[in-house]
């Protein structure tokens, strides 16, 4: 297209685009992240395929009640252009431009943006410090018959410590609501290497903030659910209960949640309804929540293994 963004190792990220007006070539600025990074690599991510537009349309049952879900309702859609950004504390931030005439086709919803911002969509620790982003994927044809084309490669990655990583789309509302209640699930069941909280492992952590990871299903994580005995995948896919773990899971987890956001919107600076509607789902029985089964579990993890 005719837009660059531009990292500054200060500054972020910053969105420029091309103009020839009057024979004057220039590069205009479109907008930007008000947060401070310390950028060290920048791509553009793929738009989705055209014939997966209607399955990332959020159904009723994705949209929270009451006014939340108007900011995540707003940088929704294909016409909405999308970056990976990386800094130097080893983090993944998903940044996405709203233009002006999505903005304006939505007024009076009560989604404030700005189309000078670049609004966070996602943020992850990695861990380690990444070098490069490109377009590319470990693996060129993925065969899978029963999810085709809703898990896409679309990015590569290089860390300053030798190790490649690949940033994956999920371009299914559901698939992605599944996938991401088992990793919430995953993360507080099964214990991780040296016992560490895994929560607070992929935090977003900067100079001057942190906060809980969100919008990023965790590749790693996710295909630990395949070396499960059946017991235990059954365990998971429940979300534990309190008859198993003798404590009220689901009622922390929204406390604990809750807490986090809002210590966020402080430190961001953005609006608590903002935080709040991009929030991970809290442990939950995934069976009865999205009347899924556990083969199809299993059949979708297994799609995530052919990446790579």
């Amino acid at each position: 297209g005719d837009c660059v963004l531009v990292g500054d190792i200060v500054a972020s990220a910053a969105l420029f685009q091309y103009r020839c007006e009057g024979g004057r070539h220039r590069l205009v600025p479109l907008a930007r992240d008000p947060a401070a990074l310390w950028t060290t690599a920048v791509a553009a991510v793929p738009p989705p395929l055209p014939h997966n537009h209607q399955r990332l349309i959020a159904s009723p049952a994705d949209r929270p009640v009451g006014p939340l879900p108007t900011y995540a309702d707003a940088i929704r859609g294909p016409e909405c252009a999308r970056y990976v950004v990386a800094d130097a504390h080893g983090n993944l931030v998903r940044m996405v431009h709203v233009p002006a005439s999505h903005t304006a086709s939505r007024a009076g919803s009560g989604a404030n943006i700005p189309d000078h911002r670049l609004a966070a969509e996602s943020r992850w620790h990695l861990g380690d410090q990444i070098n490069a982003i490109h377009p590319g994927a470990l693996v060129i044809d993925i065969p899978d018959a029963e999810f085709p084309g809703l898990v896409r490669p679309l990015l590569l990655f290089a860390t300053l410590h030798g190790a490649l990583g690949i940033v994956a789309s999920v371009e299914d509302q559901r698939l992605s609501r599944v996938l991401a209640r088992l990793q919430t699930n995953l993360a507080h069941l099964l214990p991780t290497a040296g016992l560490w909280c895994y929560d607070r492992w992929r935090a977003f952590s900067g100079d001057r903030r942190e906060c809980d990871a969100f919008g990023v299903l965790d590749g790693d994580l996710l295909v630990r659910f395949l070396e499960l005995q059946r017991e235990m995948q059954v365990l998971v896919l429940e979300g534990g209960g309190p008859a198993v773990l003798g404590v009220d899971l689901v009622r922390l987890e929204g406390e604990r949640r809750e807490q986090a956001w809002l210590s966020y919107a402080t430190v961001e600076g953005e609006g608590e309804a903002e935080c709040r509607a991009l929030a991970q789902l809290s442990v939950s029985n995934i069976l009865l929540a999205e009347d899924v089964s556990l083969e199809f579990v299993v059949s979708l993890v297994e799609s995530l293994t052919r990446l790579h």
